[in-house]
C-alpha cells in the first residue's frame, strides 16, 4: 500500500482482523511513535548491501545501483493498550555516484 495508508487506524484494523497479518505500507509519518521511541530516533542495524546491474523505473533505465536494506522489529501500542509487533524495513537506492534515486521533496529543495 502506498503512503496514504500510513494511518494508525488502518494499521490496527489490518493487524487485529487477520490471523497472521502480512502487508507492506510505505511510511509517510516518520515521526510515528513506537514503544521503543520515535522512528526517526531508533537506531537500525547496519544495512545489507545489494548490487543491481540494471533497473528500469518509470521508463528510465538505471545502471550500477546499490540497494541498502536494514530492518528492525518494533512494537505499536494502540489507545486500548493492545500491542502489535511490526517490522520496519529501511531502504535506500543509490545511483553509481552514490546519490539517492528517490528523495523527499523537502530534501531536494534544501540542496
Amino acid at each position: 500500500m502506498d503512503r496514504e495508508f500510513d494511518n494508525q487506524a488502518i494499521i490496527e484494523h489490518l493487524c487485529h482482523h487477520q490471523e497472521e497479518p502480512k502487508f507492506i505500507i510505505r511510511a509517510k509519518h516518520l515521526n510515528r511513535e513506537f514503544e521503543e521511541g520515535k522512528l526517526t530516533e531508533i537506531p537500525f542495524p547496519k544495512a545489507d548491501i545489494f548490487k543491481i546491474q540494471e533497473l528500469e523505473i518509470k521508463g528510465k533505465k538505471h545502471q550500477n545501483l546499490t540497494l541498502k536494506l536494514s530492518h528492525k522489529k518494533l512494537t505499536l501500542t494502540n489507545k486500548y493498550g493492545e500491542k502489535t509487533q511490526v517490522t520496519i524495513i529501511k531502504s535506500k537506492l543509490l545511483n553509481s555516484q552514490k546519490q539517492p534515486i528517490f528523495q523527499s521533496k523537502k530534501r531536494r529543495q534544501k540542496r
